[in-house]
């Protein structure tokens, strides 16, 4: 069972997709609040204060330790996530997937038939082949948002 789906049974639904699976389960990091920009008294621009909110799992790797009643964990990364389209954390996600996979590599864990290959475009010496564990996220979309993003700068991976 995959955290998605933990996510859905806790409101009584199945799995369809991602994005709708965002859609859903938008209420758990959303307040719907918006902060307003004025200029000259009108409202020149709003933002929704939830903006960089959203569900997040790690992989945490090592290092932990105890201090001050919490647990606290150094070594870990962003594997999965559902947010409200805070696109600069696409990149930082996408780099700790294919280091989770190379970490799969390393120990020899056993990834069955879970190995997707993907073409990684801006990288200082051109498109290269990026190897991920299979993922709910749409890893295309975020590759695209990725590009998009980076037009002018080369994509760090």
């Amino acid at each position: 069972q995959n955290h998605i789906d933990v996510f859905l049974e806790s409101k009584g639904l199945q799995y369809i997709s991602h994005e709708v699976t965002e859609g859903v389960l938008h209420d758990f990091f959303n307040s719907y609040k918006k902060n307003h920009f004025k200029l000259a008294g009108e409202i020149i621009d709003e933002i929704n204060i939830d903006y960089d909110k959203g569900l997040t799992i790690y992989l945490v790797m090592e290092n932990s330790k105890l201090g001050e009643g919490q647990t606290l964990f150094e070594d870990r990364l962003v594997i999965h996530y559902i947010d409200n389209q805070f696109i600069d954390i696409h990149e930082h996600v996408l780099n700790a997937l294919l280091q989770e996979f190379t970490l799969y590599e390393k120990y020899g864990y056993d990834y069955k038939d879970y190995k997707r290959e993907y073409v990684l475009t801006g990288s200082p010496n051109g498109p290269k082949i990026g190897t991920l564990l299979e993922s709910s996220l749409d890893i295309i979309k975020i590759l695209e948002n990725i590009s998009e993003a980076k037009a002018t700068k080369p994509l760090r991976i």
